[in-house]
């Protein structure tokens, strides 16, 4: 009987594949399905948060309502640029949509976007 190079046994046929590799495919493929579900919900919480609809999300993609809801109800990773498109529409990193963690580089953008906000505001008073 063969083995595969971690010892998992990788007999299998047209009509009858592994239970080993097919225990790896199936929690590979849950795993890869629990990030989209948990990228998915950060998403339309911030949308719920900034007080946007699910159409502004697909037309920032180029996509329409329909394709978009389709990505979240049957868990689809959407393409890598739409993705950054919608995490620009709500104001956060890729990252954080993708993984939920805000890191240091992502503290420190949002902190200089921050100051340039003030100072804006700043000027603005001051010319009112």
């Amino acid at each position: 009987m063969p083995f595969g190079p971690s010892g998992e046994n990788v007999t299998a046929d047209i009509h009858n594949v592994s239970v080993d590799i097919f225990d790896k495919w199936l929690k590979n493929q849950y795993i890869i399905y629990m990030e989209i579900e948990a990228f998915w919900k950060r998403v339309k919480l911030l949308l719920k948060e900034k007080n946007l609809i699910q159409l502004e999300a697909a037309r920032a993609c180029g996509r329409s309502l329909f394709t978009l809801r389709g990505w979240m109800a049957k868990g689809i990773n959407p393409p890598l640029c739409d993705a950054w498109k919608i995490a620009g529409l709500l104001g956060v990193s890729l990252e954080y949509l993708i993984s939920g963690r805000i890191t240091d580089k992502t503290v420190k953008a949002n902190r200089e976007v921050l100051i340039l906000l003030k100072r804006a505001s700043e000027k603005l008073n001051r010319a009112v």
